[in-house]
C-alpha cells in the first residue's frame, strides 16, 4: 500500500490574486508504507512545532482526511480565508491546483474526502461562473519572479508548396513554455515544471529532450517521449 500522507513541493508554489502571497498544491506521498500502517517511514515523524510547509515533518494530514487549519494547501480553511484577503487566483491556477488535488485523492472516495472536494469545487465554480473564462494557458502559473526563466517556443509546423498562398497567422497557436535550471545528482538540466520534462543544459543553452522527472521517486524516466515533438 502507498503512503497516504499529504505533502507539498516548493517548486509548485502558486500565488493569490495579488501576485505576491502564495499557497501550495496538494500531493500524496505514495512511498511504500510500514507494515500494518498507512504511512511510510519518512511520514511517521511529524512535528506540531514544524513551521515549514514543504517539510515532511509538517502536518498536512492524510489525503483521505480534511486539510488541517494550519496547512497552506489549496482548498483548506487557511486558503479560503486568504482568498478574501489576497484575492482569488487566476482561473488556470485554480484548475491546476484542483487537478493535483484530485490526483492526490484518486481512489480514496471516503465520505470525508467526497465532502471536502464537493465543497471546494462549489466555491471555485461560483468564482469561475462570475466572469468569462479566458483561454487557459497551463504554463502561465509556473512563472516565478524570483528565478531567471528560459523560454522554449513550440509552434505548429508548416510545409512548402509550389505556389505560395497567403496565410492567416491568427489560425496558428504559439505557446511559450517556461523552463528553469534544475540540478539532479550533480547534473544541470532545464526543467518544464508543468509537465516535469527535462532538457540538457549545454552551457546555459537548451539541449535535447532527456525524459520526465518524477518528484516522488526523484528519478528520470527516459522512456517517455517528448509530447511537444511533431511527427
Amino acid at each position: 500500500m502507498a503512503c497516504l500522507s499529504r505533502i507539498t513541493d516548493e517548486t509548485y508554489v502558486q500565488h493569490f490574486g495579488n501576485g505576491r502571497n502564495k499557497f501550495y498544491v496538494e500531493f500524496r506521498c505514495n512511498l511504500p508504507c510500514i507494515s500494518g500502517t498507512d504511512l511510510c517511514l519518512k511520514c511517521t515523524d511529524k512535528s506540531a512545532t514544524c513551521k515549514t510547509q514543504t517539510s515532511r515533518r509538517f502536518q498536512h494530514g492524510k489525503v483521505n482526511e480534511p486539510i488541517p487549519d494550519t496547512s497552506h494547501l489549496f482548498g483548506g480553511k487557511w486558503y479560503e480565508q486568504s482568498v478574501k484577503k489576497y484575492g482569488l487566483p487566476a482561473d488556470d491556477i485554480i484548475q491546476f491546483a484542483m487537478d493535483h488535488q484530485r490526483d492526490a485523492r484518486k481512489g480514496l472516495e471516503s465520505i470525508s474526502s467526497q465532502t471536502i472536494v464537493k465543497e471546494e469545487e462549489k466555491e471555485v465554480e461560483k468564482a469561475v461562473k462570475s466572469k468569462k473564462v479566458p483561454k487557459i494557458n497551463p504554463y502561465s502559473s509556473l512563472i516565478q519572479q524570483t528565478s531567471p526563466v528560459v523560454y522554449k517556443e513550440v509552434s505548429l509546423p508548416t510545409h512548402i508548396e509550389k505556389q505560395i498562398e497567403e496565410v492567416d497567422l491568427d489560425d496558428y497557436d504559439i505557446e511559450f513554455v517556461t523552463l528553469k535550471t534544475f540540478e539532479l545528482n550533480g547534473t544541470s538540466y532545464f526543467r518544464d515544471y508543468q509537465k516535469n520534462k527535462l532538457y540538457k543544459n549545454i552551457k546555459n543553452k537548451i539541449g535535447d529532450y532527456v525524459g520526465r522527472y518524477n518528484p516522488n521517486d526523484e528519478n528520470i524516466h527516459t522512456d517517455i517521449p517528448d509530447s511537444d515533438d511533431e511527427e
